[in-house]
């Protein structure tokens, strides 16, 4: 392994390494659990075009049903406007005005033309 130290690149010596794995397990075994506010939030937040909605049925009462949130930026009916130097989610819609693409990945692309990037809809 190497090390960049006072500006210069050395390779690692072998009490280094070890004294570094040693750290990293100590971190690993301190690790919090996730409470269940925590596992909530880490859940909603995949949600994030999302909204709860109340609902009633008479066979199962009131509950919350998962809905498309209207308002929601980045999706087929509201796209986000794209220009260049911007970065872009993957699975967000966007334009240029005139076409209308969808983000494969997270990054900056070069240009709606970067298939990397963009997939036209």
């Amino acid at each position: 392994m190497k090390i960049h130290e006072n500006g210069t690149i050395r390779d690692m010596t072998v009490e280094e390494i070890s004294a570094m794995q040693e750290e990293q397990l100590k971190m690993e075994r301190n690790i919090e659990p996730l409470t269940d506010n925590d596992k909530i939030a880490l859940m909603l937040a995949g949600y994030r075009r999302s909204r709860w909605k109340p609902v009633y049925s008479s066979s199962a009462g009131f509950a919350w049903e998962l809905v498309e949130d209207p308002d929601a930026l980045g999706t087929l009916k509201n796209p986000l406007r794209w220009t260049e130097g911007h970065e872009v989610r993957a699975g967000y819609h966007y334009t240029d005005g005139t076409h209308l693409y969808v983000a494969l990945e997270d990054g900056v692309p070069t240009g709606m033309s970067d298939e990397t990037y963009f997939a036209e809809v």
